[in-house]
């Protein structure tokens, strides 16, 4: 609800010059890792001080499912797009009932995470084979998003590429962990009421009794294998923790790959000294759109020509065609995640350049 309030937002960005314009809204939703097949209804156009609730149910095949919310408003004369404003909206959602095959999920919180403007941009690229990555870490043992110390080392001698998730504990501490309540619940048996001091967080014991990854261990992984590298990814105060990360890892620009969600992170993450960055789009509320992005990659470059390691996206993405298009600019693409040989082969004919993977030995799948 409250559109009304959303589209006045927008009319105030265009200059509201003249008689206020309908608009209309478009809905885009994306889930985290992977698709939603998910028929979403039709929108309708709004005349000014008009409002719009939109009710819609998810099924929730697994406990681990998080889904951004991506509404757009567009002012509109007649058939034609005249203004523009997006606002990204972040719904996490958990299941309400037993049956999670059937649960209705409900809002557990909302926020708005990014304005944008919608400026086109110019470019160029550089190419090349990346190798896969270790999703959370890899799998340990069949179990996903453990992000620990035996993860990695299970995966150490089948990757140098391996993903890890981070979130704060309550006093500002980053650890191994994908998230404070569907994951970590997984991981511990139950959820808190949010994030834990760090000495709380390290006097538990994981059900499974692997040991999520704190910064030490990091430094003591990366010590014994120098020529692994992590890939980042913070969802809560990303560069915060970018900035945290660069001053705690030795040669944090040859160790880590950070992964950057918002066009406007990348330059900020350059000034933290990273000379490798993956945007990955998972997060962007304009990932539909194959024009802007080729258009930001351009921007990326025309900052610095060799900073862009990768764009990573969902497979729902590739389908767009996304890849082939940033294929063609040179730019190296990662999927994910990807677990089997034949999606792996599709995707490398439709312009992926490799992939994230809880368990695939991607050498066996060629």
């Amino acid at each position: 609800g409250g559109a009304d309030d959303r589209r006045g937002g927008a009319d105030d960005r265009r200059g509201g010059a003249g008689s206020s314009p309908a608009f209309r809204p478009r809905l885009q939703m994306l889930a985290e890792y992977e698709p939603i097949d998910l028929p979403l209804p039709q929108m309708p156009s709004l005349e000014p001080g008009q409002s719009l609730e939109l009710e819609v149910a998810l099924p929730v095949a697994e406990a681990l499912q998080r889904v951004w919310i991506d509404l757009s408003l567009a002012a509109v004369d007649g058939d034609g797009a005249v203004g523009y404003a997006a606002e990204e909206l972040l719904f996490e959602i958990e299941p309400t009932g037993d049956d999670l095959a059937d649960a209705a999920p409900e809002v557990r919180r909302f926020e708005i995470l990014d304005e944008r403007d919608t400026g086109e941009a110019p470019g160029d690229g550089q190419g090349g084979e990346i190798p896969p990555v270790a999703h959370a870490g890899g799998a340990w043992r069949g179990h996903t998003y453990t992000n620990s110390v035996e993860a990695l080392a299970e995966n150490a001698d089948g990757f140098s590429l391996f993903e890890l998730d981070f979130e704060w504990t309550s006093d500002g501490v980053l650890v191994g962990l994908h998230d404070w309540d569907v994951v970590f619940e997984r991981l511990y048996g139950f959820r808190p009421d949010g994030p834990l001091s760090y000495e709380s967080f390290r006097e538990l014991e994981t059900v499974l009794g692997v040991r999520p990854v704190g910064l030490d261990d990091l430094r003591v992984f990366l010590e014994e294998h120098p020529d692994a590298r992590i890939v980042t990814d913070v969802k809560n105060d990303n560069l915060r923790a970018l900035e945290h990360l660069a001053e705690e890892i030795d040669d944090h620009a040859g160790r880590l790959i950070p992964q950057v969600y918002q066009p406007g992170e990348f330059s900020e993450t350059l000034a933290f000294g990273y000379r490798d960055i993956i945007w990955t789009l998972y997060r962007y509320g304009g990932n539909r759109d194959t024009d802007r992005i080729v258009g930001h990659v351009e921007d990326f470059r025309a900052i610095d020509t060799d900073a862009l390691y990768a764009v990573a996206m969902p497979e729902l993405l590739v389908d767009d065609g996304t890849a082939e298009r940033l294929e063609e600019e040179g730019v190296p693409v990662y999927a994910h995640t990807i677990n089997s040989c034949d999606t792996y082969r599709s995707l490398r004919d439709r312009g992926v350049s490799s992939i994230y993977t809880d368990t695939l030995a991607v050498g066996e799948c060629e």
